[in-house]
Protein backbone atom coordinates (compact mmCIF):
# COMPACT_ATOMS: atom_id res chain seq x y z
CA UNK A 1 0.00 0.00 0.00
CA UNK A 2 3.09 2.65 0.50
CA UNK A 3 4.27 4.09 -2.37
CA UNK A 4 2.64 7.12 -5.16
CA UNK A 5 -0.64 6.91 -6.57
CA UNK A 6 -2.27 8.55 -9.79
CA UNK A 7 -5.88 8.89 -8.48
CA UNK A 8 -8.97 9.48 -10.37
CA UNK A 9 -12.18 10.87 -8.56
CA UNK A 10 -15.35 9.47 -10.15
CA UNK A 11 -18.01 11.06 -8.59
CA UNK A 12 -18.60 13.91 -6.30
CA UNK A 13 -21.23 15.66 -4.56
CA UNK A 14 -22.04 18.37 -2.06
CA UNK A 15 -23.78 20.88 -0.22
CA UNK A 16 -22.19 24.18 -0.30
CA UNK A 17 -22.80 28.24 -0.40
CA UNK A 18 -21.42 31.41 -1.37
CA UNK A 19 -21.17 34.12 1.18
CA UNK A 20 -22.51 37.46 -0.54
CA UNK A 21 -24.89 39.19 1.03
CA UNK A 22 -28.02 38.51 -0.36
CA UNK A 23 -27.10 34.95 -1.65
CA UNK A 24 -29.37 31.59 -1.77
CA UNK A 25 -28.66 29.50 1.31
CA UNK A 26 -26.48 26.67 0.89
CA UNK A 27 -27.70 24.28 -1.75
CA UNK A 28 -26.92 20.85 -2.54
CA UNK A 29 -24.57 19.84 -6.12
CA UNK A 30 -23.37 17.37 -8.34
CA UNK A 31 -19.47 18.10 -9.00
CA UNK A 32 -17.24 17.74 -11.92
CA UNK A 33 -15.73 14.24 -11.63
CA UNK A 34 -12.85 13.02 -14.12
CA UNK A 35 -10.18 15.25 -12.20
CA UNK A 36 -6.94 13.25 -10.92
CA UNK A 37 -4.41 13.97 -8.60
CA UNK A 38 -1.23 12.15 -7.03
CA UNK A 39 -0.94 11.17 -3.50
CA UNK A 40 1.35 9.86 -1.43
CA UNK A 41 1.35 6.69 1.44
CA UNK A 42 3.94 6.75 3.86
CA UNK A 43 4.48 4.62 7.03
CA UNK A 44 3.74 6.22 10.39
CA UNK A 45 4.07 4.41 13.54
CA UNK A 46 1.61 1.76 13.36
CA UNK A 47 -0.55 3.74 10.67
CA UNK A 48 -0.27 5.45 7.73
CA UNK A 49 0.41 9.45 6.67
CA UNK A 50 -1.16 10.48 3.13
CA UNK A 51 -0.67 13.51 1.29
CA UNK A 52 -1.48 15.14 -2.18
CA UNK A 53 1.32 15.84 -4.18
CA UNK A 54 2.06 17.92 -7.26
CA UNK A 55 0.44 17.11 -10.51
CA UNK A 56 0.63 18.82 -13.64
CA UNK A 57 -1.56 16.70 -16.01
CA UNK A 58 -4.19 18.58 -18.30
CA UNK A 59 -7.33 16.52 -16.07
CA UNK A 60 -6.24 18.05 -12.59
CA UNK A 61 -8.61 20.05 -10.83
CA UNK A 62 -8.35 23.56 -12.01
CA UNK A 63 -10.08 24.91 -9.14
CA UNK A 64 -8.56 27.72 -6.74
CA UNK A 65 -8.96 26.45 -3.75
CA UNK A 66 -7.50 27.26 -0.30
CA UNK A 67 -4.50 25.77 -0.99
CA UNK A 68 -2.52 24.18 -3.65
CA UNK A 69 -4.27 21.16 -3.60
CA UNK A 70 -7.11 19.74 -4.97
CA UNK A 71 -8.56 17.41 -2.80
CA UNK A 72 -6.49 16.54 0.59
CA UNK A 73 -5.51 19.75 1.17
CA UNK A 74 -3.63 18.71 4.70
CA UNK A 75 -2.07 15.55 5.71
CA UNK A 76 -4.13 12.91 6.94
CA UNK A 77 -2.73 10.47 9.95
CA UNK A 78 -4.52 6.94 9.91
CA UNK A 79 -3.71 3.99 12.61
CA UNK A 80 -3.29 0.63 11.22
CA UNK A 81 -5.51 -1.21 8.76
CA UNK A 82 -8.85 -2.56 10.30
CA UNK A 83 -9.80 -5.51 7.79
CA UNK A 84 -8.54 -3.89 4.93
CA UNK A 85 -9.76 -0.65 4.98
CA UNK A 86 -7.92 2.73 6.17
CA UNK A 87 -9.38 5.09 7.77
CA UNK A 88 -7.35 8.64 8.16
CA UNK A 89 -8.40 11.95 9.29
CA UNK A 90 -7.50 15.47 9.25
CA UNK A 91 -8.77 18.81 10.62
CA UNK A 92 -10.94 19.13 7.65
CA UNK A 93 -11.79 16.07 6.67
CA UNK A 94 -12.19 12.04 6.66
CA UNK A 95 -10.41 9.57 4.02
CA UNK A 96 -11.03 5.92 3.95
CA UNK A 97 -9.70 3.76 1.06
CA UNK A 98 -8.77 0.03 0.60
CA UNK A 99 -6.65 -2.07 -1.58
CA UNK A 100 -8.85 -3.49 -5.11
CA UNK A 101 -5.77 -5.15 -6.50
CA UNK A 102 -1.88 -5.54 -6.22
CA UNK A 103 -1.35 -1.40 -7.27
CA UNK A 104 -4.83 -0.58 -7.09
CA UNK A 105 -6.46 1.44 -4.23
CA UNK A 106 -10.25 2.64 -3.79
CA UNK A 107 -10.77 5.76 -1.80
CA UNK A 108 -13.87 8.22 0.14
CA UNK A 109 -13.10 11.20 1.12
CA UNK A 110 -15.64 14.02 2.80
CA UNK A 111 -14.52 16.89 4.07
CA UNK A 112 -14.84 20.89 3.75
CA UNK A 113 -13.35 23.13 1.02
CA UNK A 114 -12.76 26.62 1.02
CA UNK A 115 -13.16 27.62 -2.44
CA UNK A 116 -12.26 30.96 -2.10
CA UNK A 117 -13.25 34.10 0.95
CA UNK A 118 -15.48 32.69 3.47
CA UNK A 119 -17.38 30.17 0.94
CA UNK A 120 -18.09 26.90 2.20
CA UNK A 121 -18.22 23.45 0.29
CA UNK A 122 -18.45 20.08 2.49
CA UNK A 123 -17.79 17.42 -0.60
CA UNK A 124 -17.94 14.14 -1.03
CA UNK A 125 -15.82 12.46 -3.31
CA UNK A 126 -14.97 8.54 -4.63
CA UNK A 127 -12.72 7.38 -6.07
CA UNK A 128 -9.83 4.97 -7.52
CA UNK A 129 -5.89 5.29 -7.83
CA UNK A 130 -3.28 2.82 -9.27
CA UNK A 131 0.29 2.94 -8.08
CA UNK A 132 3.06 4.93 -10.48
CA UNK A 133 6.05 2.50 -11.51
CA UNK A 134 9.50 4.48 -11.00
Amino acid sequence: MLGTYLCQVTAKAGIGRTHLEGSAPPAAFVGEAGNRLRIEILAHGSGYLIRELPYTGADRDQSEWHTRNSLLHEDYLSGPDEDGYVSAHSAEGLLRFATSGPRQLWFYHAGFEYPGGEDTNLSVRYGACERETR
